[in-house]
């Protein structure tokens, strides 16, 4: 296979696209591993960008000192209006958008009425510059029924590409041992309020109380300083409760972060909104069994599995949550229902849908 792309594609130049790329965030790993995939069946891919936060700059070039040639492939990962995007708008009919998704600025109104705002006119940006006809590649068919409310009409969807190569690779968080009767429910993102920690934290609030001979342990990983105002919300209300074991991490290293997916017992989510959900894949992979609120992208990432809760019942969630933990033959069940679903998603599978997608231009 590898090939036959080498002879077909060996002359075709990709550039990755995208404003800033970051440690840990799962729009900025899917864009490192996008590039390797193309690099290893012969095309010579780059990445382009104005911010580089990541360590490694391998093929990783500044905008202002990369020249752009017409005829190369643009893939532009989408995730928020920026100059940036309006810039690379205007360079290429060689163009793939890959659109993320971006979250609902009703999830912001009681927060912050800026970013509400510019949430509001994000939409209304993007529907004013592109094209209705646009090459437009979603990461799901959640996000691909929002294009169309906009009236887009050439959409196609791709999961995200992705690698676990590094993921085995750990060092001990030694704040965070874990004990012989210890169980660890782990929520990886930043702590933002579509993402809604704080829901998931009066969950925690009636499980531990509900269960109080069982040692469970809330940790959320993730960055706390995008939003100090919903952190804070959190961190009064564990305060006025006296609720014991949840921890913020903060940002964590790559291995340190695979300390908590190596160790996890369930990963547990009340997100409102997600284009994908990265990290429950990640979870898939350590064989960790998710309960989730069934919102957004969530059912379609997860196949509808057992443990998604559709009626955001508190009630619900714990039931699925201790079951887990308390019965064997269940967990395993589940687990064997993510493996089918995360084998699905795997990159030879995904990597051919892109190369399919490429081909067209």
């Amino acid at each position: 296979m590898k090939k036959i792309y080498n002879l077909l594609f060996a002359k075709k130049k990709i550039l990755l696209f995208s404003p800033v790329l970051h440690v840990n965030d799962s729009i900025s790993n899917s864009i490192i591993f996008q590039k390797k995939f193309f690099n290893k069946r012969g095309f010579n891919c780059a990445i382009i960008t104005e911010q580089n936060f990541l360590e490694t700059k391998d093929s990783i070039f500044q905008f202002s000192d990369y020249k752009i040639n017409k005829n190369d492939i643009i893939i532009y990962h989408y995730a928020g209006m920026c100059d940036f995007f309006k810039k690379i708008y205007k360079l290429s009919n060689r163009m793939i958008i890959y659109y993320h998704n971006v979250t609902p600025a009703v999830y912001y109104k009681n927060y912050d009425q800026k970013i509400y705002t510019g949430l509001l006119e994000d939409d209304e940006n993007f529907q004013s510059l592109v094209k209705k006809n646009e090459n437009i590649i979603s990461v799901s068919n959640f996000s691909k029924l929002k294009l169309m409310s906009m009236d887009f009409t050439n959409i196609s969807v791709i999961p995200i590409l992705f690698d676990f190569v590094d993921y085995s690779k750990l060092s001990n968080c030694n704040n965070f041992t874990k004990n012989k009767n210890d169980i660890f429910l782990i929520n990886v993102g930043r702590i933002l309020p579509h993402k809604n920690q704080f829901e998931l934290i009066k969950i925690f609030k009636k499980l531990t109380i509900e269960y109080p001979n069982h040692n469970y342990k809330l940790f959320f990983i993730g960055d706390v300083n995008l939003f100090h105002s919903y952190y804070n919300i959190c961190l009064d209300y564990i305060n006025a409760h006296g609720i014991k074991n949840i921890y913020f991490t903060g940002m964590l290293s790559n291995t340190e972060r695979n300390y908590f997916y190596a160790n996890a017992d369930v990963y547990v989510s009340t997100s409102l909104h997600e284009g994908f959900c990265m990290p429950m894949i990640e979870s898939m992979n350590h064989n960790i069994p998710i309960v989730a609120y069934a919102n957004a992208a969530i059912p379609e990432t997860l196949n509808n599995i057992e443990t998604l809760v559709y009626d955001s019942s508190h009630s619900n969630f714990i039931k699925q949550t201790h079951k887990i933990i308390t019965d064997i033959n269940f967990k395993n069940k589940i687990i064997s229902e993510q493996k089918l679903i995360f084998e699905s998603l795997n990159s030879e599978k995904v990597g051919i849908l892109w190369i399919n997608a490429i081909n067209k231009l």
